[in-house]
């Protein structure tokens, strides 16, 4: 800093800049950072800040030039000027990683985890770090140093299970989440992993079922998920489970036409067909009042539900489709897939009795006839 400009100027400067970045107002704040720097040019938490914005201004360049800057300044310097704190060198190694200097970052790490050689979070870091290298080994020493310091932190249990997938290790990433999910039932990323884990790296269909099921008995908050791993049970004709799914995302509010049905389908599939209906009736309540949302319960259910079921949604769809002769032509060209071929003719002859020389309702009576020949 230049021998005539008072320190507490600048420390005035950079406060009021650091609390607009606080409340968000990143201009503003950028404009004060740039008033320090006017002052003080080598101010390095200044250039730190400066970095950061110009970053999530997405001036990749500018930033470089910023970190260049830093770069030449001693790493124990950098420490110190972060006030401190493991995290905010976390920070900056990010800053430095985003704007094309990772050596950089790797010193700022290095050197940090020399000073805090038990904090979680830069061991975490620098485990993450070696994972992207390739060096597993030696990346999952480090998540186990940051778990034996803080046993309970999710976002390593997240980095360890993603380092298990990394080395093909499917069940062994599961567990790490499913027993995260223990600890914390309410761990929305978690529970979306596990789901991408399952879909995407187990091929048994009765491991992947009993992975979901264990999964659905941890969620406690997350409806969504739950109807999403109803649906993956109730295409595996694992009625139970999805039934049960089903039941733990109504519990939280998810009562969509969607799960009603789904329910309902589960039910049917166990033989409970009383329970199967009221479900059914519940769903078909349920559902928006136009053709469009009924012929799309049908096409999620066209492989599941029994016909009867499937008579009552395209009808349900003509029904709300009589104004428009294309949508009662597409509602009859559903039913013909469905092989519904006397509701099919209905519903076209209710076409053609609104617009006679109906294109695509003559093509499917065409259609609908030379099936009655044949």
């Amino acid at each position: 800093m230049p021998e005539d400009v008072p320190a507490t100027d600048v420390a005035m400067l950079f406060d009021r800049a650091a609390e607009a970045h606080a409340a968000d107002r990143v201009e503003s704040a950028l404009e004060g950072y740039l008033q320090v720097l006017e002052l003080a040019p080598d101010h390095v938490a200044t250039l730190i800040h400066v970095a950061h914005v110009y970053l999530r201004f997405d001036r990749q360049r500018d930033a470089e030039l910023v970190l260049q800057r830093l770069a030449a300044s001693d790493d124990e310097t950098l420490i110190a000027s972060i006030a401190g704190l493991p995290e905010a060198n976390l920070v900056f190694a990010g800053f430095c990683t985003g704007a094309g200097q990772p050596a950089l970052a790797d010193r700022i790490l290095a050197k940090a985890l020399r000073l805090w050689p038990d904090d979680p979070a830069l061991n975490e870091a620098v485990g993450q770090r070696l994972a992207d290298e390739g060096q597993y080994d030696a990346a999952e020493a480090y998540f186990r140093h940051a778990l034996s310091v803080a046993p309970d932190r999710a976002s390593t249990r997240l980095s360890q299970a993603e380092l298990r997938v990394r080395q093909r290790d499917i069940a062994g990433a599961l567990e790490i989440l499913l027993d995260l999910l223990e600890l914390e039932p309410g761990n929305s990323d978690a529970v979306r992993r596990a789901i991408a884990v399952i879909e995407d790296g187990v091929h048994d269909a009765d491991l992947a079922a009993h992975f979901l099921h264990r999964l659905a008995e941890l969620i406690e908050e997350d409806g969504e998920a739950l109807a999403y791993i109803g649906f993956k049970m109730l295409a595996d004709e694992r009625f139970e489970g999805a039934l049960a799914a089903f039941a733990r995302a109504s519990d939280l509010d998810l009562d969509t036409h969607e799960t009603l049905i789904g329910s309902g389908t589960a039910a049917y599939g166990l033989g409970e067909e009383r329970a199967a209906e009221s479900y059914w009736l519940q769903g078909l309540a349920a559902i928006p009042d136009d053709a469009g949302a009924w012929l799309a319960v049908v096409e999620t259910f066209a492989h599941d539900l029994p016909r009867g079921m499937l008579r009552r949604l395209v009808d349900g769809a003509a029904k709300r489709a009589e104004a428009s002769p294309e949508e009662l032509s597409r509602v009859a060209e559903f039913a013909c897939q469905l092989t519904l071929h006397d509701l099919a003719s209905e519903i076209v002859e209710r076409a053609l009795a609104l617009r006679p020389g109906n294109v695509r309702s003559l093509e499917i009576k065409a259609a609908l006839d030379r099936f009655k020949k044949d």
